[in-house]
């Protein structure tokens, strides 16, 4: 089983780190960036540990880092990470996108 990030995934977490270094500091950027990296591990151990999302369609499911929402589905016997959102971001519009 492969965890794999959608190109808009990549996207979210590099904004996520420019905007934590620009906004906090590199300590706590890379401290960031790291609770988020532990979140995916835990989504890599236990895929069905997040919640089903009416959002889309396709059994995406979520967990929550902090203040940001991990979206994710299988796909075969692959984990794909669809979008990392912080909470105050339209999920339903960005997911649809």
């Amino acid at each position: 089983m492969a965890l794999l990030f959608r190109e808009a995934a990549i996207d979210d977490l590099d904004a996520i780190l420019d905007f934590s270094f620009s906004r906090f500091g590199a300590d706590i950027a890379f401290e960031y960036r790291e609770g988020l990296d532990r979140a995916f591990g835990l989504i890599e151990d236990n895929p069905e540990i997040g919640m089903v999302t009416d959002l889309v369609e396709h059994d995406v499911r979520s967990i929550t880092f902090r203040s940001h929402r991990i979206y994710y589905q299988r796909d075969g016997a692959d984990i794909v990470v669809i979008r990392v959102l912080h909470h105050a971001q339209d999920h339903g519009a960005r997911l649809r996108s």
